[in-house]
């Protein structure tokens, strides 16, 4: 009963280690892509050349990637 119990601690505190590196991991590169956006003036899809539909100032952006090949 003793190792069982061992067992289940271990694991426990395996899952604990993993689910805060995962939260830790996600945090800084929710940060990177926040610097990152900020960066730029336009969304980093949109391109001078590209087709544009409704208005500059609109909440949401479509970005369609097509690829003929």
């Amino acid at each position: 009963m003793k190792r069982q119990t061992l067992a289940a601690i271990g694991a426990a505190a395996l899952l604990l280690v993993f689910a805060g590196a995962t939260w830790l991991y996600q945090g800084r590169k929710a940060a990177e892509v926040e610097s990152a956006a900020a960066r730029y003036e336009a969304p980093p899809f949109l391109r001078e050349h590209a087709p544009v539909l409704g208005s500059d100032d609109a909440r949401v952006s479509i970005v369609e990637f097509f690829d003929p090949g």
